[in-house]
Order: structure tokens, then C-alpha cells, then sequence
């Protein structure tokens, strides 16, 4: 292997490690701190945080109930570092595949932006080279939500908006 050859091998990872690490900044820093900025007493209490979830789980269930099945109880953890920042829920489901996932994502997608969230739709490849179809959606004091289809299956996360309280009352 020549000098040139290994050189052009380590451009991919820099390349990599440069996105990676700017996608981190930008991801963690304005969830650290808006948790920070936001007062207790603005915040929604546990009660509110959960229900506001679990009701676009119910509406993105309503477009195929077996694919995203009844949500057990959430986990709750802490918003930051200090117990005193706040507590969010988090479910994570895994349901039977939608006939058609693309179709499936298309409608979770038009619901979830009629009710006030930003989307990013992403598509990508199983292993086997099956389409595998993922939307990301979040906004201001909403949920932020992962819902992945494909043919082999269908995975919700979703993370409420952070709640005053701590953690540690909730389990």
C-alpha cells in the first residue's frame, strides 16, 4: 500500500469524526440547555408531560394499531446532570410491520406535522437490502419521537418534553 493510498483512507474518518462530533454539539447542547433555562414553575408537570406523549402515541397507533402496540410504563431520568433539573419519560416499542412501511411513514409523518412537529425522513437498507423507512420528529415543548418501519418491523421511541419533579419519585 503506497503513502498516498493510506492517506486517502484517513480522510473518511476524519470526515466522520467531524460530522459525528458536529451532530453531537448540535443535538445535546440545545436539550442541555433549554432544560437549564426553562424555570421549575414553567414547566408542565409529570401528569401533563406523560399525557401529552402517550396522545400522538395514540394518534400514530390509530394509523396501524399493530404496529405500535399499547405503551408500557415509561422510564423515567433525569433531564441533566443534577437531579434538580427535571424528569422526563422515555418508551421504546417494537410492534409488527405495516403492509406497506413507506406508506406507513408517509401517513405517521403527515400526522405528527399536523400536530405541530418538525420531521426529518430518512430511508436506508436492512442488511438484507430491504428499505427501511425512519422519521425523526421534535419541537418546541413537544415529544421528541423515532419511529422506524420495515418489513421485518416497526420500533417506536419516544422521549416526553422534561417535567419539574426527579427522577428517582417516579420508579
Amino acid at each position: 500500500m503506497t503513502s498516498r493510498t493510506r492517506g486517502l483512507g484517513v480522510i473518511p474518518i476524519i470526515l466522520c469524526a467531524t460530522l459525528f462530533a458536529s451532530g453531537c454539539s448540535t443535538q445535546t447542547g440545545p436539550l442541555l440547555n433549554s432544560s437549564r433555562t426553562i424555570p421549575t414553575d414553567s414547566r408542565a408537570s409529570p401528569e401533563q408531560s406523560r399525557s401529552e406523549s402517550l396522545a400522538i402515541a395514540e394518534k400514530l397507533r390509530a394509523l396501524n394499531d399493530s404496529a405500535i402496540p399499547d405503551l408500557r410504563r415509561p422510564t423515567a431520568t433525569e433531564c441533566g446532570p443534577r437531579s434538580d433539573e427535571g424528569v422526563k419519560f422515555s418508551w421504546s416499542v417494537e410492534g409488527a410491520p405495516p403492509s406497506d412501511p413507506r406508506v406507513y411513514i408517509e401517513q405517521a409523518e403527515a400526522v405528527l406535522e399536523e400536530n405541530g412537529y418538525s420531521t426529518h425522513r430518512t430511508e436506508s437498507s436492512l442488511h438484507d437490502h430491504r428499505p427501511l423507512y425512519f422519521i425523526g420528529a421534535d419541537g418546541a415543548g413537544k415529544s421528541t419521537i423515532g419511529l422506524g418501519a420495515s418489513s421485518m418491523n416497526t420500533v417506536l421511541q419516544l422521549s416526553s418534553t422534561c417535567a419539574e419533579g426527579e427522577a428517582d419519585a417516579f420508579y
